[in-house]
């Protein structure tokens, strides 16, 4: 369990699940709903609070986080309200910490939940520039050669792609709409901030559909690379093929031994279709390369 304290005096707790039912903190029953269903970003407004679930995608080395939230507003100015959280990682509680200064700086509840979730996606930026480098290397990788596990290697990053959209696309509506919400026109900075948090989200979104559509081209990069080869191997077994016709109808042909053959006692007979099939052969090959087709 961690505890904060704002500005304003709004107390902020981080549970973990072991801690829903601690006696000195219970959780409201619309928080204990929200933890079952951990999925998705949303915000919501219930009468005079609102309630929320975050769940942040994993990035490279660094788990996944999933937690719920309550604010409670103040009312008629007579009470300062709450703020809790409820995790399972415990990583909220980490951060929460290493932040504490920032946090604890925040003027209310609102406020201490945008710059948390600033926080949340302080590092996006540059782990999509990773994302993009590995993806520029994949491609390098193409153009000298199909690379091995190539079709497990860009389901995953497929995966990962289409996990971040997801997330950044929820967190834009998130933050659209609550700068949107009528009851937060008279609040123009809390609006503001609510708006630079879209754009934020908006931004990283768009920066995955980038990588999704680079990724797409790199698969159709992947596809015409392998029709090529495939179309090489066929090319050089019509080659091989068709060398190798002539010589099996002149072996047919003289495989036959009539009688009345006239090659068939002849002294250099069997010199001569040696002769003739190298001939063949040569000339075949000597039109397949001026045909640039070996």
């Amino acid at each position: 369990m961690k505890k904060l304290k704002l500005k304003n005096g709004l107390d902020v707790w981080i549970l973990g699940r072991e801690e829903e039912n601690a006696e000195d903190v219970m959780l409201p029953e619309t928080l204990k709903k929200s933890m079952k269903n951990l999925r998705y970003c949303k915000l919501e407004r219930t009468g005079e609070n609102y309630i929320g679930t975050i769940k942040v995608p994993r990035q490279e080395k660094q788990g996944g986080m999933a937690f719920a939230f309550f604010l409670e507003e103040p009312r008629n100015g007579a009470e300062a309200g709450r703020l809790m959280f409820a995790e399972e990682s415990g990583r909220l509680a980490a951060l929460a910490e290493e932040n504490r200064t920032d946090l604890e700086g925040s003027e209310d509840g609102q406020n201490f939940i945008l710059n948390l979730l600033h926080l949340l996606m302080q590092d996006d930026v540059l782990q999509l520039e990773r994302l993009e480098e590995s993806l520029y290397a994949l491609e390098e990788e193409l153009l000298k050669g199909i690379p091995e596990n190539f079709q497990e290697r860009t389901a995953r990053c497929r995966r990962k792609l289409f996990t971040l959209h997801t997330y950044y696309e929820q967190m834009a509506n998130l933050a659209g709409n609550m700068e949107d919400d009528p009851r937060l026109a008279r609040q123009e900075e809390t609006c503001a901030e609510w708006g630079r948090l879209a754009d934020k989200a908006e931004r990283l979104h768009n920066h995955v559909e980038m990588l999704r559509e680079y990724l797409l081209q790199i698969r159709e990069l992947y596809q015409s690379r392998t029709a090529e080869q495939q179309n090489r191997i066929m090319t050089m077994l019509t080659v091989i093929t068709t060398v190798f016709l002539p010589l099996t109808l002149i072996a047919g042909w003289y495989g036959m031994n009539f009688p009345n053959m006239p090659e068939l006692h002849w002294r250099y007979g069997y010199a001569a279709v040696i002769g003739l099939s190298v001939l063949t052969v040569t000339l075949e090959i000597l039109y397949f390369k001026k045909k640039k087709m070996l």
